[in-house]
């Protein structure tokens, strides 16, 4: 068997096993996301106002205690860079080609992202740790990892939304909503997992690697 065709081989052990290990650590890593967003959530609504006055309309916090499990996920979007699209709902003739007006905007919390990017290297690492490949085949538990965590945080985003109804008045928007875009939920996530994840599974792999080496220079 040649060189090449042995890699080949190896290649595709490592990547049709693994993905239990993976599935589990990318529920592990999402679930203490959510936690702490979750947490955030229940922080700021208790240092917000539940309504604002605008020109002597009152708009009611679309964020209640009901509701703060999807504040939770709109923020755990917000940490992983998602790109969301704003629909205004605009009476009848204020635009001349629709009734909307429709914006996409990105917003990341970059102590979020670094404290997800930790968790799911720490994650590649260990799913890594169980396999039994060496050195950056390790890698492609990383990326399966990723997929599994991108696949789950692309089922949160239909969750993620919500819509603000706004008080009657002339000329005024009649509500906005707000979504996250679902390619930016899918390929975000993916990005961020595949280099955290990617990066522990190859440093949990190369560690593991050259541990009997290190273990016969002391010996």
């Amino acid at each position: 068997m040649g060189r090449a065709e042995r890699l080949l081989r190896e290649v595709a052990v490592a990547a049709r096993s693994g993905w239990g290990r993976a599935a589990i650590a990318a529920v592990a890593v999402l679930a203490v996301v959510y936690a702490l967003n979750l947490l955030l959530a229940i922080l700021q609504q208790e240092a917000t106002p539940r309504a604002v006055e605008l020109d002597g309309q009152v708009i009611e916090s679309p964020f209640d205690a009901p509701a703060l499990p999807r504040a939770a996920l709109l923020s755990l979007m917000f940490w992983h860079g998602v790109s969301f699209d704003v629909d205004v709902a605009l009476p009848p003739g204020q635009l001349p080609f629709g009734t909307s007006l429709e914006v996409s905007a990105t917003v990341t919390l970059m102590l979020g992202l670094a404290v997800a990017g930790y968790l799911l290297f720490r994650a590649g690492a260990w799913v890594a740790a169980r396999g039994a490949e060496t050195g950056w085949l390790g890698g492609l538990h990383g990326l399966q990892l990723a997929l599994v965590y991108a696949a789950l945080v692309f089922v949160l985003g239909f969750l993620a939304g919500f819509e603000i109804p706004l008080p009657d008045a002339p000329d005024a928007p009649e509500s906005v909503s707000v979504h996250p875009s679902p390619l930016g939920a899918f390929g975000m996530p993916f990005l961020i997992a595949a280099l955290a994840a990617g990066a522990g599974s190859v440093s949990g792999r190369l560690r593991l690697a050259s541990r009997p080496a290190q273990l016969a220079l002391a010996g």
